[in-house]
């Protein structure tokens, strides 16, 4: 039987490998563990950009009074901030 202490040992070890110094993160980019539903690749850096760039025009159409968190890790509220 799993547990809840189990379960976050297996999140906090997906953090690290993904995120900590020397793992998959590139610190110039916030698109590591962005993957493909379709292929399970992941997204390159010009798709990731779009789909940013796409996103930020929706949210400054709605004229939000503040940008909204979005969880992208630093990269759409830089996007967003006026």
């Amino acid at each position: 039987m799993t547990t809840e202490f189990d379960k976050l040992g297996v999140w906090q070890l997906l953090f690290d490998t993904t995120y900590a110094p020397g793992g998959a993160a590139v610190a110039s980019e916030a698109t590591v563990g962005w993957n493909s539903s379709f292929t399970g690749e992941p997204f390159t850096a010009e798709e990731m950009t779009e789909w940013v760039e796409r996103t930020v025009e929706r949210i400054r159409a709605l004229a939000p009074p503040q940008t909204p968190r979005t969880g992208l890790r630093g990269r759409a509220p830089r996007a967003t901030a006026p």
